[in-house]
């Protein structure tokens, strides 16, 4: 076995199949070793895939391999030399056609079997100055006109019958280099593509004349068609309905002949169709086969079953198109009887990957007649639209796409098709067997009926198949999203139930009415549970759940926008109303979409103040629009601090009067608890630092009565510590900011997270909390870096244990890009702290930890990394530390280095967030130590 992998030249080499042509040494060929280390190896693999270039190209075309080196071969079968001018510059010859497109793309068995590259160029070559008169036994080369993996295509002239053919041959040069064990696999294929095709007799299969071998060369010669395939006219444009549906049902009834004989072909694609132009007035029972060749006229249809005004050919006789398609390229047939001979093993995987059904896709020895039917659906799409179904960058990708996805509806592709020739691709385009056409046979019927005018036995795939197809394609979604749907159901069956009886009960409007407004409540309420599980924070902490959580929230907001379309008009409903109004604009604001948000808030405070006009004593009414302008002033908090300073002020001082007037209400005491927590933190980015400390005290004493409140249950109880501990962090915040005041900052924090601990020692499996008390231990070590010297291993003891929790929230939920952030940046404040405590050499491998982690997040969230201005922040934080620690070595020029990046990184953020004063806190500092870094490079 090979130690090290070979280089390029190696594998070009194995790829072509022959040594090096300048080369004399024998010691060039491709050696068992090479071969049997390309097998085993799957880096060599890709890196032959990507020589290779197997997937399908613009101009549908395996490139040569060998440049504009003479392909030489063979000389000895022969007796004499036919080499070939590969120079595209060659001599004009009009080149034939047969096959050329058949062996153009390699099939995946080809691709797979790296012991047999074949050697690739020259299909549609000509022959230098004029044609070659070459002798093969009976038969007379006149030109190559194809090449495939293991096989060479001539067009030749049989002297004993004095007829124009074209002629196959096994090639030695390829089998030479393969164990003798492949050798028999591959000859055992060529003659079992003779076998198979020569127990075929039907006008639109290519005709095998003859089979044999000559000198140790296998061979079979066939009918000479002059003619492109399928995929050379397509790659014009695609085909107009009527003619490819002419065209694939004789197709169609081609293959059902093979069926009906044993054979599956396991390789239908347009490069398998060739076309021939008839010279057929029209098609009918009498009319003769002719052209400028001689072919072979005594072929017969599939059957003697009449099928006017089809005739026995499987031709309708309407579509008096002018050419004739015939099935060619019979090398991965199978016989479905004892017949003839396959090499086809479990798992292996044969065939061309954009026209193969899924079950071939997995394993080739699950093919049946109903996996030709899925490729003639394939076939057709192509002729259609001009592209295959499926088609990716690698033979491996469009594997996967064949077998989970759904294809394009051709016509969003091409709006020219007719929608039953599109319904009859996708049926037979079915991903499960059992939903395709029972026979080609069916298929061509159809595409017959189709013809005639006749309806279709096809139906298009209906709505519910194509949700029932969605959700296994998404089934984390499906699953979450199951309660809208219900919700969705129930609405329907309420709905065509209250029709019915209006329908019904005519007399009884205002009971139909009242029906309807009921209704109205009910869908409300439950939509709103709904929507109040599906929009909790701690859903961002769920595996895909943003994706999932913004599908649901959009169905949600669809439905209340469809409820508010018609206000009720029993004047009890009036608050609920208004509700569905807030509830949209609360939508908008989950989903990220500020400015929308903004007009819905603005639209819903309009609604409720008109509702309080005609019912001035509507105590909800009145705490909706109190809420909706608090709401409105969090939307506009960072934005625009004066007009949401307003909207605050509004809200609060209504509920403060709501909280007076009702105490014992908790609602009304919560809402006001998270205004004043809000308000406190405006106040505290734009300055106002004392009356932000009031704030968020007042919110902390409220919020202390809810949670030692005996009666409440132990999900309330849990949710009002959280509250509790996110108003206590927020103070902290705000008095780490104020001179003299860091210890209350400390006693404030350290208030936080034994609140954060209580929660989840009340519901230990709740992720948010544990993600929120890895947070708070984090901004607590950084608060204790600035106090005294014996304050910093404590200091590293709370960033340690954040670092823990972070790694264990990342191993069980790897997707979640915030726990990478915070990951990281509790790694910052290790750093820091080993910094500060001396352990220099510690410090360096954390902060290196720090940025190693972010470098995950940029490779694995690219966009969350990009858009977020505190990942580019701390970026500048974790560089500037690692400067820092440089220049206490006295490596002053790699410490500029490192500010120089950190100064960048903090810019970056700021062109994110240009108006945020933390960030340019640190660009300050950045810049004053670069400054006297260079300093003390200058001196």
């Amino acid at each position: 076995m090979m130690a090290d992998c070979p280089n390029e030249d190696s594998l070009r080499l194995l790829l072509g199949g022959n040594r090096d042509p300048a080369s004399d040494d024998p010691s060039d060929d491709p050696s068992d070793e090479l071969i049997e280390h390309v097998g085993e190896c799957e880096a060599c693999q890709e890196r032959l895939e990507r020589l290779a270039d197997v997937g399908v190209a613009e101009d549908d075309r395996l490139e040569t391999l060998l440049g504009d080196v003479d392909l030489a071969w063979p000389t000895d079968a022969f007796g004499k030399d036919l080499s070939f001018d590969l120079d595209p510059l060659a001599e004009q010859t009009k080149p034939d056609r047969f096959q050329a497109d058949c062996y153009d793309e390699p099939t995946l068995a080809q691709t797979q079997d790296m012991s047999s590259r074949p050697t690739v160029g020259a299909a549609k070559s000509k022959p230098k100055g004029d044609a070659f008169v070459g002798e093969f036994g009976d038969y007379e080369l006149l030109r190559q006109i194809g090449a495939g993996g293991m096989g060479l295509v001539f067009k030749a002239r049989q002297k004993s019958a004095n007829r124009i053919v074209a002629l196959k041959l096994i090639r030695p040069d390829q089998l030479s280099i393969l164990t003798p064990e492949r050798a028999e696999t591959w000859k055992k294929r060529f003659r079992a593509e003779a076998q198979a095709a020569a127990r075929l007799d039907h006008d639109h299969v290519v005709t095998i004349y003859d089979v044999g071998e000559v000198d140790g060369t296998l061979y079979f010669s066939m009918q000479f068609i002059d003619g492109p395939s399928l995929s050379s006219v397509v790659q014009k444009s695609p085909i107009e309905n009527r003619r490819v549906a002419a065209l694939m049902a004789k197709v169609a009834f081609a293959v059902d002949h093979a069926h009906q004989n044993g054979i599956l072909h396991r390789d239908l694609k347009p490069q398998n169709i060739l076309l021939r132009e008839s010279r057929e007035s029209s098609f009918s029972d009498a009319a003769t086969v002719a052209s400028s060749h001689t072919f072979d006229p005594g072929l017969h249809g599939r059957d003697s079953v009449a099928r006017s005004p089809t005739d026995r050919r499987g031709v309708d006789r309407a579509a008096d198109f002018s050419e004739r398609p015939y099935v060619a390229d019979f090398g991965l047939a199978k016989a479905t009887d004892e017949g003839i001979a396959s090499s086809t093993h479990t798992g292996e995987v044969m065939g061309s990957p954009s026209f193969m059904s899924p079950e071939q896709a997995q394993d080739a020895s699950r093919c049946t007649k109903s996996s030709d039917i899925y490729s003639l659906g394939a076939t057709l799409y192509f002729c259609l639209t001009g592209r295959p179904p499926f088609r990716s960058a690698s033979a491996i990708e469009t594997l996967r796409q064949v077998i989970d996805e759904d294809p394009v509806e051709p016509r969003e592709l091409n709006r020219a098709i007719d929608a039953d020739l599109q319904t009859i691709t996708l049926k037979a385009l079915s991903k499960e067997p059992s939903k395709r056409y029972p026979s080609a046979a069916d298929l061509a019927d159809d595409l017959n009926r189709y013809l005639r005018g006749e309806p279709i036995l096809a139906r298009p795939v209906g709505r519910i198949e194509r949700s029932i197809r969605w959700c296994r394609r998404n089934p984390v979604v499906a699953s979450l999203a199951s309660g809208i749907a219900l919700l969705l159901i129930l609405v329907a069956t309420i709905s065509l139930l209250s029709s019915m009886r209006l329908r019904q009960h005519v007399r009884r409007e205002s009971e139909a009415r009242a029906e309807a407004e009921e209704f109205f409540s009910v869908s409300l309420n439950v939509i709103h549970d709904m929507v109040t599980s599906y929009a909790s924070d701690s859903l961002e902490h769920v595996p895909q759940m943003q994706t999932a959580r913004r599908d649901l929230l959009l169905r949600a907001l669809s439905l209340y926008k469809r409820l508010s379309q018609s206000r009720p008009s029993n004047p009890q409903l009036w608050s609920q109303y208004a509700r569905t109004r807030y509830r949209i604009a609360l939508l908008h604001s989950l989903l990220g979409e500020t400015q929308q948000a903004e007009n819905a808030f603005a639209d819903t405070i309009e609604v409720l103040e008109s509702l309080i006009d005609e019912s001035p004593g509507d105590i909800e009414l009145k705490a909706q629009w109190a809420r909706s302008h608090t709401m409105l002033g969090e939307t506009l908090r960072i934005t625009a601090a004066d007009d949401a300073r307003k909207h605050f002020d509004l809200g609060l001082a209504l509920q403060t009067k709501l909280h007076r007037q009702f105490p014992a209400n908790t609602d009304y005491k919560l809402e006001r608890s998270r205004t004043l927590n809000n308000l406190g933190l405006l106040l505290t980015q734009t300055g106002e630092f004392s009356l932000a400390e009031v704030n968020f005290n007042a919110a902390i004493e409220l919020l202390k009565e809810l949670a030692e409140d005996g009666s409440i249950q132990v999900e309330d109880r849990s949710s009002f510590l959280a509250d509790l501990a996110r108003s206590q962090i927020n103070l902290g915040v705000l008095l780490r900011k104020l001179p003299d005041r860091v210890k209350d900052a400390r006693r404030s924090y350290m208030r936080a997270i034994k609140n954060l601990e209580s929660t989840l020692t009340l519901q230990p499996d709740n992720r948010d909390r544990q993600f929120r008390l890895a947070v708070a231990e984090v901004d607590l070590g950084n608060l204790l870096l600035t106090e005294s010297d014996g304050e910093k291993e404590l200091a590293l003891t709370y960033a340690n244990d954040a670092s823990d929790r972070f790694a264990k929230l990342i191993d069980e939920f790897p997707g979640i890009p915030i726990y990478h952030y915070e990951s990281a940046n509790a790694a910052n404040s290790a750093a820091g702290a080993l910094a500060m405590l001396g352990r220099r050499q510690q410090s360096m491998s954390r902060f290196q930890t720090a940025i190693d982690r972010l470098k995950i997040m940029t490779d694995e969230f690219p966009e969350f990394t990009e858009t977020e201005a505190r990942v580019h922040s701390l970026r500048g934080r974790l560089l500037g530390g690692i400067g820092f620690l440089h220049s206490q070595q006295g490596d002053w020029e790699t410490a500029k280095e490192f500010v120089d990046q950190a100064i960048a990184s903090q810019r970056a953020a700021l062109l994110r967030q240009p108006k945020n004063p933390e960030i340019q806190e640190f660009l300050e500092q950045h810049l004053g130590f670069e400054k006297s870094v260079s300093e003390r490079l200058n001196d």
